[in-house]
Parts: C-alpha cells; sequence; structure tokens
C-alpha cells in the first residue's frame, strides 16, 4: 500500500508466505512431539484453531479500522504491528538461543 509497484506487494506476500508457513511447520514440529499417538489429533486441531484465530482475526479487526482511519493508514499500522510482533518473536527466539547456547 505505500509502494505504487505490484512487484514489491507481491514480493512481499511471498515472504509473508514464507514466513507463516515455516512458523507453522516449526510450531506444527513442536506440537506434534509433545502428544501420545493416541491424543495428537486432538492437540494438532487446537493447533489449527489458533492458526486460524491469528490469521482472522486481526484482519477482521483491521477491516473494521479501516472504516475510520481508511485503508492506506489501517494497512500501514497493520503491518507495522505484524513487522513489530515479528521482531520482538525473533528477539526473544536469538535471546533463548543465546541463553541456552
Amino acid at each position: 500500500m505505500a509502494v505504487s509497484s505490484s512487484v514489491w506487494f507481491f514480493a512481499g506476500g511471498a515472504v509473508m508466505g514464507f514466513g507463516w508457513g515455516a512458523c507453522f511447520l516449526g510450531g506444527f514440529r513442536a506440537v506434534s512431539a509433545l502428544a501420545s499417538p493416541t491424543r495428537r489429533g486432538e492437540l494438532l486441531a487446537a493447533l489449527y484453531v489458533v492458526a486460524y484465530l491469528a490469521m482472522s482475526v486481526p484482519s477482521v479487526v483491521a477491516g473494521f479500522a479501516s472504516a475510520s482511519l481508511g485503508l492506506r493508514t489501517t494497512a500501514i499500522v497493520f503491518f507495522a504491528a505484524v513487522g513489530g510482533l515479528a521482531l520482538a518473536g525473533l528477539a526473544a527466539l536469538l535471546g533463548d538461543n543465546v541463553v541456552a547456547g
């Protein structure tokens, strides 16, 4: 939204898609190792519910916010918030690795 090039739009979408896929795969691996084979389906179903809520709730909130803030402002704030959360998660992950290592 902040750039007029469709190339940047699709490149950003691809980067975000790879990031989401990697996070989901990592979560899937970590969670599936926690449960016994007889309970694994329940745990993975809960993971799917949380993942879909994590994708949909912020998007719905951004949709409502766009009515008062405008689409461009809402998109910039939304992407800045998502980027900030991603950086905070990365910092926490790197901090855990430094402490554990």
